[in-house]
């Protein structure tokens, strides 16, 4: 299956998968469109562009997790470049290292806005223009790598977990529109630079069993 002009819309900040995969759709030759609520975010996709001048590659900056300004969003792209065909995801995990009820509550309030209510509205949002034409890719990506401090921080493990959780209810209902989703795990540095090819490989699947929602980079049963 070829990925030239497929549209693929891409949200969350730079991550070492991130730019494995950005760099596979571009020598694809897909169209990809890349949000994200900074224009410092966009730096690293701004270096990867320069490298390709073919690259159709538009970014823009949108404040979710603002469900209704997300669909506006959603709208404009379908209208500007047609159906979405797939949408990546990557939410950098809160990295903070106290006990859960030594968390300060603007914290907790910045986890659940930032990594929970944008999670759901950006998958909500995409679906309502996927489940039109009943076909569809969505990939949500977690590097829990362990030389980071995401690795025990209280807030990530419970980001991740809500994550999980949501991943699933998500999967059993885009099944009925025809719409695949995967949850991947990236545990190692070099696992994550292989991130771009093992997501090509998703577009040349059909519909996963529910065993398959949940896959590592590299895959392992």
């Amino acid at each position: 299956m070829s990925l030239e002009k497929k549209i693929v819309l891409i949200a969350g900040r730079k991550s070492i998968a991130m730019i494995s995969i950005v760099k596979m759709l571009l020598n694809e030759k897909a169209t990809i469109i890349v949000v994200a609520k900074s224009a410092s975010d966009l730096d690293f996709i701004n270096e990867i562009k320069a490298a390709n001048d073919e690259a159709n590659l538009v970014t823009i900056l949108v404040d979710y997790p603002d469900y209704y300004k997300a669909v506006e969003i959603v709208d404009e792209i379908t209208e500007s470049f047609g159906r979405i065909d797939a949408c990546i995801f990557y939410f950098e995990s809160p990295a903070i290292e106290v006990h859960l009820l030594d968390t300060d509550i603007t914290d907790w309030e910045k986890m659940v806005e930032l990594n929970i209510s944008a999670y759901y509205v950006a998958v909500r949002s995409v679906f309502e223009a996927m489940k039109v034409n009943r076909q569809g890719l969505f990939v949500s990506i977690h590097e829990r790598l362990t030389d980071c401090a995401h690795h025990s921080s209280k807030l990530a493990q419970l980001s991740k977990s809500i994550h999980k959780e949501m991943a699933g209810m998500f999967f059993d209902e885009l099944e009925n529109f025809g719409i695949r989703f995967y949850h991947l795990l990236v545990e190692k540095e070099d696992d994550a630079e292989s991130a771009g090819p093992f997501v090509r490989q998703l577009f040349e699947t059909g519909i996963p069993a529910k065993s398959d929602l949940f896959l590592h980079i590299p895959q392992r049963k």
